[in-house]
Formats: structure tokens, sequence, C-alpha cells
């Protein structure tokens, strides 16, 4: 396998040998350089994991950007409240409303995670959250969206 890296032009092939070798640091290259492989979300995420198995969580984190629950639990394991902060709004714009709402509760913003389950039409879910975290104009709210569900 090590010869065939040397003797491999296609940067897909590269990668994979590389990868089946551990050499993750080449893959991460790889990604970086080559624009085909940029655009291929499974060599990113195969790069993610193999970096999460060897404990290399800083690649693991770049990697598995794109993924939102990757990258949610990532920002969490780092305690990266502004990686938080940017998973939530991603996951905000996306849809991805039950990301959005782990984000912003776990990186403490209680507005946005408020927001989320509002926005999420989760209308009883905000009500008890607000009785439990937030200021009582926040219950009203949720509770009057509540009652014309």
């Amino acid at each position: 396998v090590e010869e065939a890296i040397g003797l491999a032009r296609d940067p897909a092939t590269r990668f994979g040998l590389s990868l089946r070798l551990g050499r993750l640091q080449e893959c991460a290259t790889l990604l970086d350089t080559e624009a085909a492989l940029r655009s291929d979300a499974g060599k990113a995420r195969a790069l993610g994991e193999a970096a999460l198995r060897v404990g290399d969580v800083k690649l693991a984190a770049r990697c598995l950007r794109s993924d939102p629950e990757a990258s949610l639990l990532m920002a969490a394991l780092l305690g990266d409240t502004s990686r938080l902060a940017e998973v939530a709004g991603e996951a905000r714009r996306t849809g991805a409303l039950n990301v959005a709402f782990q984000a912003a509760f776990i990186g403490g913003d209680l507005e946005g995670a408020f927001g989320a389950l509002i926005a999420g039409s989760r209308f009883a879910e905000a009500a008890l959250f607000a009785r439990t975290y937030l200021p009582a104009e926040h219950i009203s709210r949720a509770v009057g969206l509540w009652r014309h569900q």
C-alpha cells in the first residue's frame, strides 16, 4: 500500500490509501488542496471519523463542520461557545431546530433555545422552558401561542 501511494496520481485514490494507512495529515492536505475532494462530503466525514478514532479532536471538528449534529457534538466536546452559537444559527437557518435548540442551550443562549422551540411550534415545551429558565413575559408569549395552536 505504501508503494501504491507513490504511484497513484488520482487524488481520490491517494486519499483512500492514505486513510487506510492512518496518514491523516496527508488526507487533510489532499482535502484542502484538491477541489474534487473538497466537494465530496463523504471524504471529509471519513477523515473526521478516523481523526476521532485516534483522538485528533481538532482535525475531526474541522472535517465534520458541515454536519450539524457532528458540529454540535464537536463544539460541545471542545467547550467552544462561539462555535455552538454558529451551529445554532446554521441549524436554525436550515430548519434543524432540534440541533439549534441543543446548541443554544448547551452554549448558554437561553433566548436562542426558546426561539428554536417557538420556531418549531413546540409551544408547550417553550412554555415549560420559559417557566424554568426565562422571565415571565416569555411564558405569556409561549402560552398565548400554545392556545392559538
